[in-house]
């Protein structure tokens, strides 16, 4: 599998995301949160099959205590290259507030993980970058410094909140979605400036939170149906055009853009690892040029729209 060592240890193409290992996650799992011995067999089929880095944060349940369990029943993290993610929710904080505040989640974030050093260490909303650029830019450097991270990094959900990011230049890796129906990465021109600035585009969010999967002939949810059917069925017929599965066709579009290093796929099971893995194979399936314009000429959808129904299924089917 390709991978990039301008961050540090090797990145491979295929990141693992562990948030499923933490905690039930996914409108397509019906499987729920998996045991640790499974979890375990997640992690070693994706180390198995030359993933190198993987994706976690505070937020994620207990995955970084299943990760830190992990790593000691291995003898160690070796080179794998560890992103976790943390948080500084509160406003009005001084300097010295909003370094406490790090420093408390980078401390808990070790002992969970039983690790000295995190590789990217990345902030996970950036609206509290937006309200402490100074203060969280010199803790992260003084973190680096220290030798408890690697790297800084920001996860996004809009594009935009790159603009100061960018002007600062202190993150090495940004973390954002984007799928088929959401193009405003590439299409708003900053994956082309990501790429210049030689920082890493981690991409999550590849088929929508399991989006998709779902057949629109047998979806039940009239909300998320009427916000996605006509979507659906386009990237349906162009799967078939191109002799594609779904799957397929929605790793090859965001895979093989330029200026994408990573894209991060969840599992819970190690048999999705095994499906996943042969994605980025030499011999995948690749997306014909004029497929990836049809996609890209019809397919942007209505993002904020899907999230609050995709959010409203969540929700109901926690109640249920």
């Amino acid at each position: 599998m390709k991978t990039y060592t301008d961050w540090g240890n090797p990145f491979s193409h295929m990141s693992l995301g562990t948030v499923q290992l933490g905690m039930d996650y996914g409108i397509a799992n019906n499987d729920g949160q998996p045991s640790l011995e499974r979890s375990y067999a997640v992690l070693d089929a994706a180390l198995k099959g030359g993933v190198t880095a993987l994706d976690t944060a505070r937020s994620y349940g207990n995955s970084e205590n299943v990760l830190g369990d992990y790593f000691r029943a291995r003898g160690g993290k070796g080179n794998i290259f560890l992103t976790t993610k943390y948080g500084v929710p509160e406003r009005g904080l001084d300097k010295a507030g909003v370094k406490i505040v790090i420093r408390k989640c980078i401390e808990q974030s070790l002992e969970a993980l039983q690790l000295d050093k995190v590789d990217c260490y990345m902030l996970h909303s950036a609206p509290d970058f937006l309200e402490y650029p100074e203060e969280i830019a010199e803790t992260m450097g003084d973190l680096k410094s220290e030798g408890l991270i690697g790297c800084a990094g920001l996860s996004i959900y809009e594009p935009e909140v790159l603009e100061k990011p960018l002007e600062m230049g202190c993150f090495s890796m940004v973390q954002a979605p984007m799928s088929m129906f959401d193009h405003a990465l590439w299409e708003r021109g900053y994956l082309a400036r990501l790429q210049k600035a030689n920082t890493a585009v981690i991409i999550r969010s590849v088929f929508l939170q399991g989006l998709f999967f779902l057949d629109p002939d047998t979806m039940e949810d009239c909300a998320l149906k009427n916000v996605t059917e006509k979507k659906l069925r386009i990237i349906r017929e162009i799967a078939k055009q191109e002799n594609m599965t779904i799957a397929e066709l929605a790793i090859s579009y965001i895979r093989d853009m330029p200026g994408v290093t990573s894209l991060v796929l969840g599992a819970e099971k190690p048999e999705q690892v095994e499906m996943n893995l042969k994605y980025f194979a030499p011999d995948a399936a690749t997306l014909s040029a004029a497929g990836r314009k049809y996609i890209d000429e019809t397919c942007s959808a209505n993002i904020p729209e899907i999230m609050k129904a995709l959010s409203a299924r969540y929700d109901k089917g926690k109640k249920a």
